[in-house]
This record gives C-alpha cells, sequence and structure tokens, in this order.
C-alpha cells in the first residue's frame, strides 16, 4: 500500500475543547404485540417439516396470558403443540456494513416439562438474528415423514439447547445458550428460571444481540441477557470477505434449521414461549464529520494520520480494514483514495479548532 504526505488546506474553524460522542441508535423495527401478532410482519417459514406446515406466532390474550409491561396489552406466544415447530420471521432491508446491528426483545419460557421428564427434545433457538435463507433442501424422510430444511450462510440466536437429562443441575438444562454458525452453543452463567426447580418460579428476560461490522475476530457478535455481557462470538466472513449481511429477526423453535440425514427426530416443541416487546436499531459507528476519526471534534494530523494507514489506492489488491478505516471511505467504494482524500482535506480544521459536522453530510456508508 503506497503512503503519501499530502498537504492540506485549513478551513475556518472555531476553538474547541476536546470531547468524545456517544454513539446513537436508531431504531429500524419494532413491535410490542399489544394489538396481536400481525401476520403480514411475523410471516411464517414456507416449506413443511415432517409433512406438517410451519405455523405462525399466535397473540395472547389479555387473561391468563404474559404482558411483560403490564399494560393490558399482548405478547407474541409459541403454542406446544407437538409437532409443530412454531416459528416466525421479519425481514429488513439491508443496512451498511459498518454499521452496529442490535436486536432485542423480551422473553418468558415456561420450562416445566424439559425439567421434569427425560425425553431428550431437539435443539431449539429462541431469538435470532439470520442471512436469507437458500433454497430449500429436502432429505430423507425420518419417522415422520420428509424433511426440508433451508441452509442459512450466518446466525446468531440466544435461547435454549436440547437437554439430555431430567436433571434440574444439568448445566445443558440449567443455563441460556447463545450460538453463532461458526462457533455453534455456548453456555452462559444465566440460569432459565429464577428458583431452578421443577414447577419453581418463572421470569422474564432481556435478550439482546449486537453484532458489529465485520472483521474476523471473537467479538463481532455479543450477546446480553438483562443487560449482562454473557458471550462473544464470530461473524462468518462471506465471499467477499466484509461479513454476511444478516436480514432477518427470528422467533421460535428450531432456527436455522440443521437437521441433516443422521437427525432425523421429529422438532418437537411441548414448552410455551413468549415473546415481547421486540426491537431493531442500528448505529454508525463514525463521528460527525466522518474524517474525526478519534472523536476528538477536530479533524487534524492524527486523524491524517489514520488516513495514511488506510489509504488503498483506486484498484486495491485487498479490502481496508472495515472497523478501523470504513468511516473515511466517503463514497462507499470499497476503496481509500483520492475522492476520500479531497473530502478529507475540505473537512480539516487542525488540532482543537472544531471541525464542521455537516461538511461531508449526506455521504453514504459502506
Amino acid at each position: 500500500m503506497t503512503r503519501r504526505l499530502i498537504a492540506l488546506t485549513l478551513g475556518v474553524a472555531t476553538s474547541l475543547a476536546p470531547s468524545s460522542q456517544a454513539q446513537t441508535f436508531t431504531t429500524v423495527f419494532s413491535d410490542t404485540f399489544d394489538g396481536g401478532v400481525s401476520r403480514s410482519t411475523w410471516p411464517k417459514v414456507e416449506g413443511k417439516i415432517n409433512v406438517f406446515p410451519m405455523q405462525y406466532l399466535e397473540g395472547s390474550s389479555t387473561s391468563g396470558h404474559k404482558d411483560h409491561t403490564g399494560n393490558g396489552g399482548q405478547a407474541a406466544t409459541e403454542i406446544p403443540n407437538n409437532p409443530f415447530p412454531y416459528a416466525a420471521y421479519h425481514e429488513f432491508e439491508a443496512l451498511p456494513q459498518l454499521n452496529i446491528l442490535r436486536v432485542g426483545a423480551w422473553i418468558w419460557q415456561d420450562v416445566e416439562r424439559p425439567l421434569c421428564t427425560a425425553e431428550a427434545w431437539p435443539v431449539r433457538g429462541m431469538v435470532g438474528l439470520t442471512s436469507l435463507p437458500g433454497e430449500a433442501l429436502a432429505l430423507p424422510p425420518g419417522p415422520m415423514g420428509p424433511n426440508v430444511v433451508y441452509p442459512y450462510d450466518d446466525f446468531a440466536f440466544i435461547g435454549v439447547e436440547m437437554p439430555v437429562s431430567n436433571n434440574p443441575e444439568d448445566p445443558v438444562q440449567k443455563f441460556y445458550r447463545w450460538r453463532t454458525k461458526t462457533d455453534g452453543w455456548n453456555l452462559s452463567s444465566v440460569p432459565r428460571k429464577a428458583d431452578f426447580v421443577c414447577h419453581g418460579a418463572q421470569t422474564w428476560r432481556h435478550v439482546e444481540i449486537v453484532v458489529h461490522p465485520y472483521s474476523g475476530q471473537v467479538g463481532d457478535i455479543e450477546f446480553f441477557i438483562d443487560g449482562q455481557l454473557v458471550g462473544q462470538g464470530h461473524r462468518a466472513p462471506g465471499p467477499d470477505g466484509t461479513g454476511v449481511p444478516l436480514r432477518r429477526i427470528q422467533l421460535g423453535s428450531r432456527f436455522p434449521e440443521e437437521q441433516d440425514a443422521t437427525d432425523v427426530r421429529p422438532p418437537y416443541s411441548y414448552e410455551f414461549f413468549w415473546f415481547d416487546d421486540v426491537e431493531l436499531s442500528t448505529a454508525s459507528p463514525c463521528h460527525e464529520p466522518r474524517a474525526d476519526v478519534d472523536g476528538d471534534a477536530d479533524v487534524d494530523q492524527v486523524d491524517f494520520g489514520l488516513l495514511q494507514r488506510c489509504y488503498t489506492g483506486p484498484n486495491p489488491i485487498t479490502p481496508y480494514d472495515l472497523t478501523a478505516c470504513g468511516c473515511l471511505d466517503i463514497d462507499a467504494d470499497w476503496t481509500i483514495d483520492a475522492t476520500d482524500l479531497n473530502s478529507f482535506s475540505s473537512c480539516y480544521s487542525g488540532p482543537t479548532l472544531r471541525a464542521d459536522a455537516s461538511c461531508d453530510a449526506g455521504t453514504p456508508l459502506p
């Protein structure tokens, strides 16, 4: 990579004391379920598993069913109706790869049956983000008929895994788990019940998945329960090495589907699940202006030094580091070149002088 020292044209600026900027999340989608479950917002996944059609989520009622807020509204419920694997999704437009993506939801799980029976219930997810599914794959018939599954290039889930005993102290039984396509299932330290015994007290939990720009490192995906960081995982790189775009929120059991010819167990779902107050939000890691890489509200030689390190020229052999350099790619063409240098120069203020926050306004993010 060629590095150059380039003279910068200084603009008019005002005196400034250094400061930092906090990330601001913008809501992309939210659903309180207070009016029930929209069949267009939360459609079923097309296709069939074990001959039976996939089912929608259903709205709870205000009498006897859960509502997280207690405001007289509803929650979404997954009925424990063998052998239907209840699940639904909300699909959203692709967001800039540089953005941070966050999905949160309140969940209530009736875990009586797995704690009080020795049957091995199949693996299931509860709240997750996935890529768009691939073409349906028909697998050899199992005991209840043919299986149809959908491959996913990447996913992240927080939920529960298949128990293997009726011992409430079994860690697989006792704790929530998180999962990515790259890392598989991992145990958290958060119990699934307030009082973890058969017929013990249930509780609402808030779960959250935060997806950072792709770096290929641990921490690209973070998992939280009740505000506590419980796990960190990887993102799948995708064919271009910039991370697979995640495009769906998914709620319910058995997602994503991963059965193969040796796993023909029917995806039973004998448990109750409730979901409430689902929200998807996003934030840009860039400051205003984007040339202020270190977030001290000026654009100076410190920021220019990073531009020099990120500079690729118009025809790079390898992509730049998205996390470190993406904010400087002012035209979102996956290069740091003369166009980006010109934008940087127009925003230059010098040390301790406030840069014009709107000098690069409206420019796209990669």
